[in-house]
C-alpha cells in the first residue's frame, strides 16, 4: 500500500513541476514580445478607407493583423476599404488567450462583419487559417459577397492527438509551439518577423480544432463565390480540407488553387504573386 502512496505522490509532484514549467516558459517567452500600448507590436487592428466596398480580414491562430498587412495591397488596388480585425486572446498575451474560446471568435469576426454591412455596398471576407474557418462560418449565416480563403483547417495532421487534449491540458496547461505535428518545420523566422506567440494554452489548441469540426455541417449553406488557396507544404493542415471546402460549398463560382512553395506560415514571394493576381482576377469577376 506505501508503495502506491509514493507512485501516487510522485505523479503528483511530477504534475506541479510539469504545470509550472510551462507556466514559466510561458511567462518568459510572452515578456520577450516587444510591446506598445500594451499590444503586441504591431498586433493592432487597423482600419485602411479605399472605397464603397470593404473587405474584412481575419488572421490566424496566435498571430494577429500583421501577418495579414502584406496582403492589403490586393484591396487597396482594387479600391476597397480593408477592415483588418484583432481576434480575442491575439496580439496582447498567451495568458489572454486562454480565458478564451471559440464562440468568442465567432462573436467578434461575426460583429464586424454585420458593422461593415451597414457602410458598405459589398462586403468581401479574406480568412487565414483560423480565419478561414471563422469566414466559412460567417458565409455559412450570411450572403458575403466574395470569400478567399488561405490555409483554412477542416482537418488537421494531429495523427490523433486531438484525443489526448484533455489529458495534455490537465498536465500542462500551457505548450511551447511545436505541439502540432510539423509545427516545427515551419521557418522559426516567422514566428519572430510576426511577432507570433511562443507559448500557446493547450485549451486554445483544442478550441481551435473542434472549431473545424463545427464548421462542417455548415460548409454546404455557402453560396457566396469563394476562391480557396491551400499550400502543398503545409504539414499543419490536411490539404483534403480545400478539396472538402470546394466539394461541399454550394457556389457556383468557386475555385483551388495551390500554392506550390510555401508552408502553413510561410507564404513565398512567388507564391504571394499568385494570390494577389488569382485574387485581383476574382474581385473584378
Amino acid at each position: 500500500m506505501k508503495g502506491y502512496v509514493k507512485l501516487i505522490l510522485i505523479l503528483i509532484l511530477l504534475l506541479v513541476v510539469s504545470r509550472v514549467s510551462a507556466y514559466l516558459a510561458t511567462s518568459y517567452l510572452d515578456s520577450n514580445l516587444p510591446r506598445e500600448n500594451g499590444f503586441i507590436l504591431g498586433a493592432q487592428p487597423y482600419h485602411i478607407e479605399s472605397g464603397n466596398k470593404a473587405v474584412l480580414v481575419i488572421h490566424g491562430f496566435s498571430a494577429s493583423p500583421v501577418s495579414m498587412k502584406e496582403l492589403d495591397s490586393i484591396f487597396i488596388n482594387n479600391n476597397i476599404t480593408v477592415h483588418s480585425i484583432l481576434l480575442p486572446g491575439h496580439g496582447t498575451s498567451a495568458f489572454d488567450l486562454n480565458k478564451i474560446n471559440r464562440t468568442d471568435w465567432i462573436l467578434a469576426s461575426e460583429s464586424a462583419y454585420l458593422d461593415l454591412k451597414k457602410n458598405y455596398s459589398e462586403v468581401y471576407i479574406l480568412g487565414y487559417s483560423l480565419g478561414g474557418d471563422l469566414a466559412l462560418q460567417i458565409s455559412s449565416k450570411y450572403n458575403v459577397s466574395k470569400v478567399i480563403l488561405i490555409n483554412a483547417p477542416i482537418q488537421y495532421n494531429l495523427n490523433n492527438l486531438e484525443l489526448l487534449f484533455p489529458l495534455i491540458k490537465f498536465i500542462e496547461g500551457y505548450h511551447i509551439k511545436g505541439f502540432f505535428p510539423g509545427a516545427d518545420k515551419e521557418n522559426k523566422y516567422f514566428y519572430k518577423q510576426y511577432n507570433l506567440y511562443r507559448a500557446i494554452p493547450v485549451k486554445s489548441m483544442q478550441e481551435v480544432v473542434y472549431l473545424s469540426y463545427e464548421i462542417r455541417p455548415n460548409i454546404e449553406k455557402i453560396n457566396s463565390p469563394i476562391l480557396i488557396f491551400q499550400a502543398e507544404k503545409d504539414t499543419l493542415i490536411d490539404p483534403f480540407s480545400a478539396l472538402y471546402i470546394y466539394s461541399h460549398v454550394n457556389s457556383k463560382e468557386k475555385k483551388i488553387i495551390t500554392l506550390k512553395d510555401s508552408t502553413h506560415v510561410n507564404l513565398t514571394i512567388s507564391d504571394r504573386k499568385i494570390i494577389t493576381s488569382e485574387s485581383s482576377s476574382f474581385l473584378n469577376n
